[in-house]
């Protein structure tokens, strides 16, 4: 039981986090884009206090891996690909 209120308490906290950073999801920010964690706290909004790793990415391995508009096409591709064969 212990562990549904931890999943739902954490989930909360990230909604709340959410909710607290402009432009709000529903006023021009894309939909599906969590806010960072160390940018909102580099302008002073959000959370109190740093946190070290953002949600997505938390390492920056792929702004490395995907560093040019060919790589990221060419990942996109291969994501596109994978979801294909996933359905048949």
């Amino acid at each position: 039981v212990a562990s549904k209120w931890q999943i739902i308490l954490f989930v909360g906290i990230l909604e709340l986090f959410d909710e607290s950073i402009e432009p709000h999801y529903m006023n021009g920010r894309k939909p599906g884009e969590f806010p960072s964690f160390s940018k909102a706290y580099s302008e002073g909004v959000g959370v109190p206090h740093p946190v070290p790793f953002d949600l997505f990415d938390p390492f920056g391995t792929v702004g490395r891996l995907l560093d040019t508009e060919e790589k990221k096409a060419r990942g996109r591709a291969i994501e596109i690909n994978n979801g294909r064969a996933a359905m048949l």
